[in-house]
């Protein structure tokens, strides 16, 4: 199936799921995540701020902890004219605004070095085994961490959160799609280079 077709395909299988399990799916996964930053121990989270209108998973409450364990948050700020993606410093005290597509950011942007980062949590629509995900089209991830296609181990380490209904078979790829080091999910967490 072409990536068009899953987007399209995914985005309206997200928007049926039951609110009331979606939640309290989306409550195992935070957990899980939460888990795993304690596993790796970042000293920088990257962390995409949830866009509610498309029903992403809401991740304040994983923000909430790395910041209560003094990882320094950042999250994306978008450029749609080059389809760029910077990263900024965040806490609770940082003023947003809603962008294009709904996207929340940083109204005043305080734009950190990406190569701070240990650790980055992506949105997705789907995903496969390989560890390849799909996600709106834009490719922002995959141009900020194109680097890690010829070095698959370097930091940061790439994690995609997703429920169990956005795992999709195997799709074509292009050159330059990134993989995943790792997608959560209220199953398991599926981990391509130990498949």
């Amino acid at each position: 199936m072409r990536k068009e077709l899953i987007r399209k395909s995914f985005s309206n299988r997200r928007n049926l799921l039951n609110y009331d399990d979606f939640e309290k799916r989306t409550k195992l996964l935070i957990k899980k995540t939460i888990e795993l930053i304690t596993q790796v121990q970042p000293k920088c989270v990257h962390c995409f701020l949830p866009i509610e209108s498309k029903l992403e998973i809401n991740t304040f409450p994983i923000i909430e902890f790395c910041l209560s364990q003094d990882i320094q948050v950042v999250v994306p700020v978008t450029n749609f004219s080059d389809n760029s993606m910077k990263s900024a410093n965040f806490n609770f005290n940082t003023p947003l605004t809603v962008k294009k597509y709904n996207i929340p950011e940083p109204t005043n942007p305080n734009i950190v070095n990406d190569e701070i980062i240990d650790f980055v949590i992506t949105p997705l629509l789907a995903f496969d085994l390989n560890g390849f995900r799909v996600g709106y089209g834009k490719g922002f991830y995959d141009r900020t961490f194109s680097f890690k296609i010829s070095n698959r181990h370097s930091r940061p380490l790439l994690v995609g959160l997703a429920h169990e209904c956005q795992l999709t078979e195997t799709f074509p790829v292009a050159s330059w799609d990134v993989r995943l080091d790792a997608v959560i999910t209220t199953e398991k967490i599926y981990r391509p280079d130990t498949a």
